[in-house]
This record gives C-alpha cells, sequence and structure tokens, in this order.
C-alpha cells in the first residue's frame, strides 16, 4: 500500500464505548471513561491536534442505540462521507477507530466484543459490540481506507485468570483475524478492572491519559510528524513513568506488511519538533526521553501557571476597586481585567441526569469547545433518543472568534429541532445565541447580545406557549463576586436572569408562576431563558426541565468565562 501522506479533510473517526451500564452494575463505570473520549475527540478535531473537520468524526459514546443500531449509523456515516469526499475530489483515505471501555467475551467460543450503554450482564454476547460486526461494517463500507485501532480496554480480573494471559491479547488476536490485514495497524491496552490504576488527581483511565499526553507534547528526537508505532513507544515510556506494574500494557499490531507497514507512516503532528533535530529514532533509554518530554511539560505548566496568576491579580485589581471610586474609575480597571484575560467558550445541545422511568445520566449532546486560540468549529448531530423520556431530530453547536489578545470577540449557538420530553413538551426547533464583543473596551462597556435566540412553536401537552426575546442586551459590568449586567444603565443584581417572556394561556394542565417558570400540574416545571452568573463565568440554559423525582434535562446551553488552569 503506497504510503500517502494523512490529511484532516480525508480523515474519518469513530468514538464509542460508555461511561454507564445501567444493566451492568457490575462493571466499572464513571467520568473517568467519558472525559477520555472527549479529550481524545478534541485532540481529533482541534487545530493543535489532527484537525478534522467535525463531520468527519462520529460520536457514538454514551449512545443509547442498541449495538445493531450503532453499526447502522457508523455503516451510514461511513457510506455518506465517503461518497460525499470522493464527490468533492477529496476522497477519504484514513479512518481512526477509538474505543474506551470494558472488553467482554461470551459464550462457549469466548467471542469478544466491546460493552456500550446498553449492554446487559446477562446477555453480554447480544447486547454488546461484537469485534465481527464491527470488522464486517469496515470492510464493508471502508475497504480501502488506511485502518487505524486505538482500543482502551478494561478486563475484570477473571479474565486475566481464564486465559492465563494478557486478555488483550485474544481479543486483538480475533480482532485482526475479522480485518484485513493489509492497510490495519492496532494500538490497544488492557488493564485490570482495577479504580487505582486511574493516576491519582487524573479525570482520565490511564492508557489514554499516557495517550494524550504524548500527543499533545510529542518528542523532540522524532520528525514533525511520527508513526503509528512511535506513538506507542511514547504512551509505553509514560506508562512506566507511572512505576504502576498492574497498568496498562500497550501493544502495536500491524498483521500483514507485504505493501508497507501501515504503523510506520507518519500520522501525528510533533509539537516537540525543531529543525536543529535530524534524528528520526527514539532515543535508547528512558532517561533522555524523560529529560525531553518532561522539560516541555514542565515548560507548559509554568508558563500557563504564570499567565493564572497574573490574570487572577488584574481580577482582584478590578474588583478591589473601592465602592466609593468614580464609575470611570472602576470600569477602567475591569475593562484592562477583560484586555488581558484569556477566555474560554463551549455549548452543548442536551445535558441532564434521568432518575425515572429509568436512571441514567445524558452526557453532554454535541459539545463543542472553542480552541484557546479562537477560530471557527461546528459540532451536529442527526439524532438522539432516550425511550420514553427525551428525543430530538437534529441538534448542531456553533462557535467562531477570538478568545485571547487585546480585541476579543466570540458567537456561539447552539440549535435543537424536533425536541420531545415526555411526549408532553414539544418544541420544533430551538436556537440560543450569545454574542459578546470585547473589541472597543476603550469606547465602551462590554455588550453581550442574545439577538438570534427563539422557541418555535412550544406545545405542552398540544397547548401553544407563546415565547418572545424580552431583553436582547445588556452590558458586561464589574461585581465584587465576579460578573453582572447591566440593562438601559441599571445593573441586575439577580444571579439569574430571565430574558425571555413567556405568555400562556389558561390550561388545567399547567399554570405560569413567572414571567419564564411554568408549572405543570402533573408535577416537574419547565423554565425558559435563563442567564446565570457565576464567579468569573457567563452561562445560558434556553430551555430546562425540573422534576423532583424524574430528574433535570437542560436543552441549548451556552458557557463563557475566565480560562482557569
Amino acid at each position: 500500500m503506497p504510503e500517502r501522506a494523512p490529511t484532516p479533510q480525508q480523515t474519518l473517526a469513530l468514538i464509542f464505548g460508555a461511561s454507564t451500564y445501567l444493566r451492568a452494575p457490575n462493571l466499572r463505570q464513571g467520568p473517568i471513561f467519558s472525559n477520555s473520549a472527549r479529550e481524545v475527540q478534541e485532540y481529533l478535531t482541534s487545530p493543535n491536534g489532527l484537525a478534522l473537520p467535525f463531520e468527519n468524526v462520529r460520536w457514538l459514546f454514551d449512545d443509547v442505540q442498541s449495538p445493531s443500531d450503532q453499526m447502522q449509523d457508523f455503516r451510514n456515516f461511513l457510506e455518506v462521507r465517503t461518497n460525499d469526499l470522493k464527490g468533492a475530489g477529496t476522497p477519504a483515505q484514513d479512518l481512526i477507530v477509538y474505543y474506551v471501555g470494558h472488553g467482554l467475551f461470551s459464550g462457549p467460543s469466548h467471542d469478544y466484543g466491546f460493552a456500550i450503554s446498553t449492554t446487559d450482564a446477562q446477555l453480554k454476547g447480544p447486547t454488546s459490540i461484537r469485534v465481527g460486526d464491527l470488522a464486517a461494517v469496515i470492510k464493508a463500507f471502508a475497504p480501502f481506507l488506511r485502518r487505524f485501532l486505538i482500543l482502551d480496554c478494561c478486563f475484570a480480573a477473571s479474565a486475566f485468570q481464564q486465559f492465563q494471559a494478557d486478555p488483550m491479547e485474544v481479543g486483538s488476536e480475533k480482532l485482526l483475524a475479522a480485518l484485513p490485514g493489509r492497510g490495519t495497524a492496532l494500538l490497544c491496552s488492557s488493564s485490570a478492572d482495577d479504580p487505582s490504576l486511574a493516576p491519582q488527581g487524573h479525570p482520565r483511565t490511564l492508557f489514554t491519559d499516557s495517550l494524550l499526553q504524548s500527543l499533545h507534547a510529542g518528542h523532540p528526537s522524532l520528525h514533525s510528524s511520527f508513526s503509528f508505532g512511535e506513538l506507542a513507544e511514547l504512551v509505553k515510556e509514560k506508562i512506566r513513568e507511572t512505576g504502576s506494574d498492574l497498568g496498562p500494557r500497550p501493544e502495536v499490531h500491524s498483521p500483514d506488511q507485504r505493501e508497507g507497514d501501515v504503523a510506520t507512516i507518519p500520522f501525528f503532528p510533533n509539537p516537540a519538533w525543531s529543525p536543529n533535530w535530524q534524528s528520526g529514532k527514539m532515543p535508547d533509554g528512558k532517561r533522555e526521553i524523560e529529560r525531553a518530554t518532561t522539560t516541555k511539560s514542565e515548560s507548559e505548566i509554568e508558563r500557563r501557571s504564570a499567565e493564572a496568576e497574573k490574570q487572577s491579580a488584574l481580577y482582584e485589581k478590578a474588583i478591589a476597586v473601592d465602592a466609593s471610586a468614580s464609575e470611570s474609575a472602576r470600569l477602567a480597571e475591569f475593562q484592562e481585567f477583560l484586555s488581558q484575560a484569556t477566555f474560554q467558550v463551549s455549548a452543548n445541545a442536551l445535558n441532564g441526569s434521568i432518575m425515572r422511568p429509568i436512571q441514567q445520566p445524558i452526557e453532554m449532546k454535541v459539545y463543542t469547545k472553542l480552541p484557546r486560540e479562537g477560530g471557527y468549529i461546528t459540532q451536529r448531530s442527526e439524532g438522539y433518543r432516550v425511550q420514553g423520556v427525551v428525543s430530538y431530530k437534529f441538534a448542531s453547536s456553533e462557535l467562531f472568534g477570538e478568545l485571547v489578545g487585546a480585541e476579543k470577540d466570540f458567537r456561539a449557538c447552539s440549535t435543537v429541532e424536533g425536541l420531545n420530553i415526555l411526549e408532553v413538551i414539544t418544541v420544533d426547533r430551538i436556537v440560543s445565541t450569545i454574542s459578546v464583543d470585547l473589541s472597543r473596551l476603550n469606547d465602551r462597556p462590554p455588550t453581550v447580545e442574545l439577538l438570534g435566540t427563539v422557541i418555535e412553536n412550544l406545545r405542552i401537552g398540544g397547548y401553544p406557549i407563546d415565547v418572545t426575546l424580552e431583553a436582547p442586551f445588556f452590558e458586561l459590568i464589574a461585581a465584587r463576586a465576579g460578573f453582572s449586567l447591566s440593562q438601559n444603565g441599571k445593573d441586575i443584581p439577580t444571579r439569574a436572569f430571565p430574558y425571555l417572556q413567556v405568555r400562556a394561556s389558561y390550561s388545567q394542565s399547567f399554570q405560569q408562576v413567572s414571567s419564564n417558570t411554568i408549572e405543570l400540574r402533573g408535577g416537574g416545571r419547565l423554565i425558559l431563558g435563563e442567564l446565570k452568573i457565576e464567579d468569573k463565568s457567563l452561562s445560558s440554559t434556553l430551555l430546562r426541565y425540573e422534576h423532583d423525582r424524574m430528574g433535570t434535562i437542560s436543552v441549548a446551553n451556552i458557557c463563557w468565562g475566565i480560562e482557569t488552569l
């Protein structure tokens, strides 16, 4: 296989796995899995990573579809994107598959599979994604793509005992036997199901934590891009540094190398590359790797720490101005702080926690975070459903702007179409927008604009609810607890400010209790258009459903604030 250089536009990716298992409570659960998946997605799409277009990445992590439906979803993604790219004259050439979660063996033949959110401990095989099914989709709809698989699998201790060896070796053999040998490379790691294997103070799995550290740090002895095999060596060294004897054991497999080993193709950008280094080999011994990578990591931490201290000092100076000081002096201090601070912006279409009729957290859907250097980024989803509780037909998040430097501004937009909550609350279309302009601090206070925010055809039990945007503009001002808002020259002291006006006709099913809140007779409340001010941050939720026994669902969420270390 010719060694074509990878390009972001021609690379596709799948991220799948789970952090919760309602029908398999014996499997370890928790945010270390979802954090790992989300940060891998960030690396894949970030300009400082592989810079893949968001439409080239399919997110099926914590998806509640059945195994067959998830594979159908993956098949549709491959079919649509490969056809689109071929039509654009940039045919797809690479596929990255990342899984984090639990590896499982089932049946008398020890069929290997991947646990997902709907996996049932009593029916592991039929309710998990079997390697044969994953391989069948890849072979049928990505037959000519180079395949790079990264598997971060946690196994029960019984699996290690059963095979008298690393169960990932058994699993990888089964997976590679099902996939075409040529053009396939597999980086996999297994660990015992032991909470101690998560690094203390780190929110990710040990393997993915080491993987991300290696990708973000690179190594100065490697060329401007390094290969899958070189990445594995960096990951191994990072894991050795933890001193864990029971930690994951990463291995690279590239079975058929007759037309070239895809594991040797330069693929990942090397942040530590310098033209002064000409060696393309890994340095021998732990000490040299440790010296080079640790120095870069420590210098980055020191730089960000110094930056955070500077911002903190400016902030304290801004809010410490005596209350008797003139408004112009108070504003000048605040503007100086804003002009030198570094901000972060994120959006998601849906999140929450369900307690009844099923107990299930809702991880942030269509989560998007603007890179630190700014730019443009978007994410979309064709649909989501938790049976009988909440669903939508389409969702997207869009962010663009500049977050550093003297002139900063950004716009965030979160859209949800076809929303249905409990078959009671329905909305055709929700669009939440926030624009913050800090680009003219010498001329005027920073402004917060909500123009473009709409809720179309909101109904409760079939009754229409009229919603209008009552407060489209604010000024951002200083307050001793953080930020505050001003409208028409008057400070808004409330920590949560409604910016929508609801007008609901009388119904026996619900009643309006405030300008933006409706109480449902059967319990629960609907809160629309709320702007919250926290310490040095501002967030907006366009629609939130709350029920004391059933849980909370938040729709069209945007958050903006000061970046912290």
